[in-house]
């Protein structure tokens, strides 16, 4: 375990300095010697417990140096992705999983929806269903955390879209008008959901799909209007900074568009201009 965390501690080390190439082949390094201590010890339940979750923790983390460059690395994202769920789902069923492995899972029920929708499949909807309460929980558990409310806005509109795709409308309904109560009164968790919205509507075309070209723009589409709708939520929420619209470069997608003009101009447009002589 040891070569693990020596592996895993300087592809760290190349994440901060974004050293992308090199942190992936440390925690690929990672990989290998967990992989080979599994197959030593694998007739003892409690080792392999404590190796395929280290081997989960260091798929993220591999996953992360992936997200660098979505387009070369798309294949062996794709792979850490799918082994870290199917870990989590095993180990779930042996013992109740840690914080990180519990943050792992939720991460990968999601990223496997995208996946599935990517090669033209229906989403599974129990995997949305799972990530949702696993980031109910966390939430509950710590109420003060980030990420599981932000998560939880974006799973739940998720929700609603699929169910309201298959014409179950009442029960979409019901998730979209829960899908904003963990980001209400904080203008700038939901700028961040924007920002992560603009980003997938960047990064679709940038990896290899099963979609038609149609198909990847109704995406496109789908990933910028959840975008202009969140800030849009934010601008009602108090979030006033135009020139951090104007300079972040993920919203790039949007920048052209009437509908992002259209919060630029409210933003910057005087408050007193109706004020009376």
């Amino acid at each position: 375990m040891q070569l693990n965390l020596a592996y895993t501690e300087i592809g760290f080390k190349y994440l901060d300095r974004e050293k992308w190439a090199e942190a992936i082949q440390s925690f690929e390094n990672a990989r290998k010697t967990l992989k080979g201590m599994a197959t030593n010890h694998a007739k003892l339940v409690s080792s392999m417990v404590a190796v395929y979750g280290a081997l989960a923790e260091v798929d993220e983390n591999l996953r992360e140096a992936c997200d660098s460059d979505r387009a070369r690395y798309a294949l062996p994202r794709r792979a850490v992705i799918r082994e870290a769920y199917e870990i989590c789902e095993k180990l779930s069923l042996v013992e109740p999983l840690s914080w990180n492995l519990r943050i792992i899972y939720a991460r990968q029920c999601f990223e496997m929806v995208c996946y599935q929708e990517e090669d033209g499949e229906k989403p599974d909807l129990e995997l949305l269903r799972k990530a949702e309460r696993l980031w109910v929980g966390m939430h509950s558990d710590s109420p003060t955390g980030d990420e599981p409310p932000t998560r939880l806005v974006i799973v739940r509109l998720k929700l609603a879209d699929v169910l309201a795709d298959r014409g179950e409308y009442d029960e979409a309904s019901r998730w979209r008008r829960q899908a904003l109560t963990t980001a209400r009164g904080n203008p700038d968790r939901l700028y961040e959901i924007a920002v992560h919205y603009a980003s997938r509507c960047a990064a679709v075309g940038l990896y290899p799909t099963k979609l038609d070209p149609p198909q990847e723009q109704a995406r496109r589409r789908q990933f910028a209007h959840n975008a202009v709708a969140m800030l849009r939520e934010a601008v009602a929420d108090g979030f006033h900074d135009s020139k951090q619209l104007r300079d972040e470069s993920a919203l790039a997608p949007l920048r052209a568009t009437p509908e992002f003009q259209a919060i630029i101009s409210d933003l910057e447009f005087p408050d007193e201009a109706f004020a009376r002589p």
